[in-house]
């Protein structure tokens, strides 16, 4: 597989890298241990506390559709399926057209809606996102529109989590439309600059 920016893969795999370094080296090998242990008490999904069926992600929505399967096959099922969602994305920044605003947009809505958890108050991660939308030459806001719209939707997000028909449904349906509008941006930008 050639990567288009081998820069920018190299820097990735140094930082990470130096981060995982850098972390084994604060934590010490006991508490590196741990904190896999940790890790793969959470990845089970039955730990106190984790209340998967509140999850706004696959393994959430797969909770609460399939309730009578069991909470482990629906761990691995999401475990695999969020593998799955970081190979489609490599192959999405490898592969597709330089409009990177667009797949870093995708590549956060992708990453929340697969991760392996995801509560209501990890979705203001989707505001980076909904800011590249808004910011987009389709729409070509002013800056206090931006910050309006943005202000607007986390008010509805505080006031949907009241709200139980909408607790659910309205952030399924944001991430739906902004990744309807981002692939949909994606595509105006390739018909703009064929190859």
């Amino acid at each position: 597989v050639m990567i288009k920016n081998k820069k920018a893969f190299s820097y990735f795999v140094g930082l990470g890298a130096a981060l995982a370094l850098l972390s084994f080296g604060i934590l010490g090998i006991e508490g590196t241990q741990d904190f896999i242990r940790i890790l793969t008490i959470s990845g089970e999904g039955t730990w106190y506390g984790m209340k998967e069926a509140s999850m706004i992600n696959l393994i959430g929505l797969m909770s609460r559709t399939f309730s009578f399967l069991d909470p482990s096959l629906i761990q691995t099922i999401g475990w695999v399926l969020y593998f799955i969602s970081i190979v489609v994305l490599f192959f999405f920044w490898t592969f597709t057209a330089k409009e990177t605003s667009s797949l870093l947009g995708l590549s956060v809505i992708f990453s929340l809606f697969f991760a392996p958890h995801l509560h209501y108050h990890d979705l203001s991660l989707l505001f980076f996102p909904l800011m590249l939308i808004l910011v987009s030459r389709k729409l070509s806001l002013r800056q206090e529109k931006v910050s309006f719209v943005l202000l607007a939707i986390s008010f509805l997000l505080i006031f949907t989590k009241s709200i139980p028909f909408l607790y659910f449904s309205f952030p399924y349906s944001l991430l739906l439309g902004m990744t309807i509008l981002l692939i949909g941006k994606q595509r105006i930008t390739q018909d703009q600059n064929p190859p």
